[in-house]
């Protein structure tokens, strides 16, 4: 997804949503299935992340540094 609509566009819901449901997770947590939901949509949210992050570093030219990158001639 973060090819087609850019890696703002993705990061920054997957973000928003995070903190809405970090901040109200005391709140959620007062219920077993609201707990569980909550869990998962911040555990969606923090894979999500973890997902675009490798393609935005070689984007921006970060890469050279990792060993597994290639380093234009």
């Amino acid at each position: 997804m973060s090819d087609l609509v850019g890696f703002k566009r993705t990061f920054v819901p997957l973000t928003i949503l995070q903190a809405v449901t970090m901040l109200s997770y005391q709140y959620l947590a007062k219920s077993r299935i609201t707990f569980c939901m909550a869990t998962v949509v911040m555990l969606f949210c923090m894979g999500g992340n973890f997902a675009l992050f490798p393609a935005q570093v070689l984007i921006a030219g970060w890469g050279a540094w990792a060993p597994h990158a290639s380093r234009p001639p």
